[in-house]
């Protein structure tokens, strides 16, 4: 065949024939059909590329059947003439036939990211570690002041997520919303970054107290008015990104019951009167899930805040958190995206990996494991990567880039959502917030509003 014949004569010149291909990527196996070489060849390309698997032209030309030359001058030359009738829409091929090979297979591949994958779609690829169109990422803070109302903190949230168009929302009300009802007073102290409430008064200070808590009804007091807010927030981007309710886990609670000395003492001085109280709360808690799930959240974001070996030992967190713990997921398994989180340091990591959940989150920039390890040891989607106090508060969105780009090559983009390890403090830079978000793209992200600079 003519090398100086162009592409779309060579191709009108040959006989109209169908060619079909399936391909056993590691993905999917898929099915191409098409009567022009070249087209099937672009085909093959972007299922390659979007499966993440090193494309040669060598690989190509076994792919289509045509020669290895012809494939090389179709990656030279794009074709710019035919309109490509296959729904993959390679737009790439209309670029000009003077396209260096290079800037060709990189138009090509900028504009192979126009398929891209819904929230959900993204996040369950994620979760069986998958090949996704871009890592997703998501980000949360707390809303200091809205967090005591139902309309104002679904409104914050939900102006927070149209922003920045995370892949998920993690509701976060105050840590104290799950025990209000049990007598709990707290406030907000201003200047503090992370925008949490401090326990003015707490209703366990004996051992004894513990017997004295009641199964609540979720559906009123506090309980029910953070289901209202999941409820609005539903409303508004239910059908479109998912979300989950924050919930802390029994022993999270009795801490904030009792304070964080009294829990320890009276866990190894009084676990019987401990595991009275235990057993209420894990009780008010899987209801309080249950109707969760019914708002139409995609799971729960459970918080573990005493698997570190700096509160507790491992036999000590079997038997007084473990069970209490795995009653409560239990009650989240109608949910398709739990999240695990692991606060503090030197976390029991390989102790909760089992735990029945899609996603872990803990600080993996300041306490082992770092993902690489963590993505060895366990089969669970990992959420992390950006430091949140070095990083999204006191960096730069250079900082944030770069951490950004470390996580992912730590984890190969497979089975990654990028995050913080906690908390993103409510003073963050909101540059440094783009930034995260427009880390994951290879393509266009969400731009900043005319008028304001980050």
């Amino acid at each position: 065949m003519d090398r100086g014949t162009k592409p779309s004569q060579r191709a009108e010149s040959e006989p109209a024939r169908s060619r079909t291909r399936t391909l056993g990527l590691r993905s999917a196996p898929f099915s191409l059909q098409s009567e022009d070489p070249f087209e099937l060849k672009a085909l093959v390309e972007s299922l390659l590329f979007v499966a993440q698997e090193p494309v040669t032209r060598g690989q190509l030309a076994r792919a289509v059947r045509v020669s290895d030359k012809e494939v090389q001058h179709g990656l030279a030359a794009p074709l710019s003439t035919a309109q490509p009738s296959n729904s993959c829409a390679i737009s790439a091929w209309k670029a000009s036939t003077t396209c260096h090979p290079c800037q060709a297979r990189k138009r090509h591949r900028r504009e192979l990211i126009s398929m891209k994958m819904a929230k959900r779609e993204r996040l369950e690829a994620t979760i069986r570690r998958e090949p996704v169109d871009r890592p997703a990422v998501a980000l949360w803070r707390h809303w200091p002041g809205d967090d005591q109302r139902a309309e104002d903190l679904a409104c914050a949230q939900v102006a927070f997520q149209r922003r920045y168009d995370f892949d998920f929302m993690k509701v976060t009300p105050a840590s104290s919303y799950c025990l209000e009802d049990w007598g709990v007073v707290d406030r907000w102290v201003a200047g503090t970054d992370e925008g949490t409430r401090e326990y003015v008064v707490r209703p366990v200070n004996q051992a004894g107290d513990w017997h004295r808590l009641e199964v609540l009804d979720p559906c009123r007091g506090a309980l029910g008015r953070q289901l209202h807010c999941l409820e609005l927030i539903a409303a508004q981007v239910g059908g479109e990104v998912p979300f989950i309710q924050t919930i802390f886990s029994p022993l999270a609670q009795a801490k904030n019951l009792t304070g964080d000395d009294r829990l320890l003492v009276h866990l190894r001085r009084h676990p019987g009167d401990l595991r009275a109280g235990l057993a209420t709360i894990t009780e008010t808690t899987v209801r309080f899930v249950r109707e969760v799930l019914r708002t139409g959240a995609a799971g729960i974001f459970y918080a573990v805040q005493h698997a570190c070996y700096g509160l507790l030992c491992d036999e000590e967190y079997r038997h007084m958190g473990r069970p209490y713990d795995l009653r409560v997921l239990e009650a989240a398994q109608e949910g398709w995206f739990n999240v695990l989180h692991l606060h503090g340091n030197d976390i029991m990591f390989d102790a909760l990996a089992d735990y029945p959940v899609q996603a872990i989150n803990w600080h993996d920039r300041e306490t082992w494991p770092p993902l690489a390890e963590a993505s060895r040891r366990c089969d669970k989607a990992l959420i992390g990567g950006l430091r949140r106090t070095e990083t999204m508060l006191l960096g730069n969105p250079d900082n944030v880039r770069s951490e950004a780009a470390d996580a992912v090559a730590q984890t190969g983009g497979r089975g990654f959502i990028l995050g913080t390890g906690c908390v993103t403090p409510v003073t963050s830079p909101t540059a440094n917030l783009y930034a995260a978000r427009e880390s994951v793209e290879r393509s266009k992200a969400p731009q900043r509003p005319r008028g304001v600079r980050g």
